[in-house]
């Protein structure tokens, strides 16, 4: 049976939601390189307790590495992020909330908890005498479920990886596949770093699962020089540098496809924003859509501001740009809207002098959180350095639906951001957007803007993820 076969049947098993095809990748995450986490689905918070309750849970020992060395904790969170529908999204906040609400509240948050904090907690709901077990099952106590999923989840997760699968599990679990997981020493028990009091009934059920494992591990130091490469990522091209083709221009004033003025062209496989048919700007900010909505995903291009502002433009769109992502559909769009709700990852050119930094984010019509807090403010700035004349600069944006989103400018990680929602002021259909506010940005549409200055770009490309 193939890993990926065995560890849905576990995740079955154990009473889990079934995983996606598309989400079976996370499974990857636990292994023994420890990488640096950003949290897709937990806030900071939330990531800060989880670690802390799952290395408690499952510690490192002599004999055994613990849950941080195989990096359950990032696998907790991509699980949740890729494996659960948004009704079970919703469950497990309610569930780590819980968790949060029982550990002592400081102005620092959770990086100001101790060890102690943590103990008392899992003494409280993972070590009960019988009666307060029972208790807490009668009361339907949520922190109490919410604990003794996060721990089944955490050994899950750790059983799962190859690390343990291999040099624990093979020695400790597999020779006593055919006895009864009682006849565990409790040396045995303590090497797989398992937090007391671990019910045996549990214990019977991740031995009589992780045999899958241990039949996948050794056929795979069989045949690991026979293994296929690692695909390449696939990056889809969006501009083909011939022609408009699969993109659609929506120009204030005008309806959707007329590319008013020529103002988007190709030329020497550039696509380029150009008003070199304007009198004057007369305000007509424009949008040029690609063809089909995405939810997660990188996008990268290459771009450079060229010539003057053409005459009429406002002082603050001086080479003044964006890529927008998330919009919503071009079609709904009204004749005099300026721009779509979206969110704007702006790009913005030096006057030769001042600090005037890109990669930037402007919401219209939204809103997002940034550093764990709601943002309302229309722009925040990003940490990139200033770009004065006509270079090329690289620009890549990672999107992971309503989770995360992050901004690179010359491969440099500038800005992130995360929930982006609808919210805030929107100068078209006013009355509509006000009864979604609040509503999550989980995909959309993306277009490259024309605010008065020429703005070229190329090697527009997205990579599903």
């Amino acid at each position: 049976m193939k890993r990926r076969e065995a560890l849905k049947n576990i995740g079955l098993t154990l009473g889990y939601t079934a995983i996606a095809p598309s989400a079976l990748s996370i499974l990857q995450s636990c292994t023994s390189e420890v990488k640096t986490w950003t949290p897709v689905f937990f806030s900071k918070n939330e990531s800060i307790v989880i670690k802390e309750l799952v290395n408690l849970i499952l510690p490192k020992t002599e004999t055994s590495p613990g849950a941080l060395d195989v990096n359950v904790p990032e696998f907790l969170d991509l699980y949740a992020f890729k494996a659960y529908d948004d009704k079970r999204q919703k469950t497990y906040k309610a569930e780590i909330d819980s968790i949060l609400n029982e550990l002592p509240t400081t102005e620092l948050g959770a990086e100001a908890l101790k060890t102690e904090d943590y103990t008392t907690l899992l003494n409280t709901y993972l070590k009960p005498n019988k009666t307060e077990a029972a208790q807490y099952r009668k009361d339907k106590n949520l922190t109490y479920r919410a604990l003794q999923n996060l721990r089944n989840q955490a050994v899950w997760a750790f059983t799962t990886s190859e690390t343990i699968g291999k040099n624990v599990l093979a020695t400790i679990l597999f020779p006593l596949f055919k006895k009864d997981v009682s006849q565990l020493t409790k040396l045995q028990v303590e090497k797989l770093g398992l937090y007391k009091n671990y019910s045996m009934k549990n214990l019977n059920q991740i031995l009589a699962i992780t045999v899958l494992l241990f039949t996948f591990y050794c056929c795979k130091e069989n045949r690991e020089n026979s293994i296929e490469p690692t695909k390449k990522e696939t990056w889809i091209k969006l501009f083909n540098g011939k022609n408009l083709e699969g993109w659609t221009p929506k120009i204030k004033g005008h309806k959707l496809g007329d590319n008013y003025n020529n103002t988007f062209i190709v030329e020497d496989d550039v696509l380029k924003v150009s008003y070199k048919n304007y009198d004057s700007f007369n305000n007509a900010f424009g949008h040029l859509f690609y063809k089909n909505p995405y939810s997660n995903y990188k996008f990268r291009m290459d771009y450079r501001f060229t010539g003057e502002q053409v005459l009429g433009g406002k002082p603050w769109a001086f080479k003044n740009s964006g890529v927008m992502i998330h919009c919503e559909d071009p079609k709904n769009m009204g004749l005099q809207q300026n721009f779509p709700v979206s969110i704007e990852v702006q790009l913005l050119g030096g006057n030769g002098t001042d600090a005037r930094s890109t990669g930037n984010l402007c919401t219209p019509g939204t809103h997002v959180f940034y550093k764990d807090s709601l943002v309302t403010e229309h722009i925040i700035q990003s940490s990139s350095k200033t770009f004065h004349g006509e270079q090329w600069v690289n620009l890549e944006i990672e999107v992971r639906n309503d989770s995360i989103i992050k901004h690179f400018i010359n491969g440099e990680n500038v800005l992130s951001y995360t929930k982006p929602h609808i919210g805030g002021a929107v100068n078209y259909n006013q009355d509509i957007w006000k009864l979604k506010e609040n509503q999550p940005l989980k995909g959309g549409y993306i277009s490259l803007q024309s605010e008065s200055h020429p703005i070229e770009f190329k090697n527009i490309e997205l990579l599903e993820l």
